[in-house]
């Protein structure tokens, strides 16, 4: 089905389709663009961290957004002919002590959270990995 955008954000269904989110993308290029190029009509989806060639594989690059929903729009627009999603770049997880509470500002930024009862912990799963390393970095 289609996933639309709601006022620039994700619907609920993309947002429920991103279980195994990535910030990063595989696409193709069409023959003769350069990085720079690449880097240009990509950014409409969103930052992006880097793009570099794809090893071994002519004709395609690798596009890491900082965050997984830019990622999400790229593939929504270009389809999975032209852009799929690769392997998560940096981190978004925060894991915490079941005795600490997050701030609800944050809420917003937090695509899941996971409780882990048996080490008494949870981890806090943000959709951008500036705001995840600007978190850990608050609770240390």
């Amino acid at each position: 089905g289609s996933l639309a955008l709601v006022q620039g954000e994700l619907s609920w269904p993309r947002l429920r389709m991103m279980v195994d989110a990535t910030n990063t993308v595989n696409v193709v290029l069409p023959y003769g663009v350069d990085l720079a190029a690449t880097h240009l009509a990509y950014k409409r989806y969103g930052e992006i961290q880097m793009v570099s060639p794809t090893e071994g594989v002519p004709g395609r690059a690798c596009i890491v957004y900082y965050d997984v929903r830019s990622a999400a729009r790229a593939v929504e627009a270009l389809g999975v002919e032209y852009c799929t999603p690769g392997p998560q770049c940096g981190c978004r997880d925060v894991r915490l002590a079941g005795s600490v509470d997050f701030e609800l500002e944050d809420l917003p930024r937090i695509s899941a959270a996971h409780s882990n009862p048996e080490r008494a912990e949870y981890t806090l799963e943000f959709y951008d990995v500036r705001d995840a390393m600007r978190y850990r970095e608050r609770m240390s």
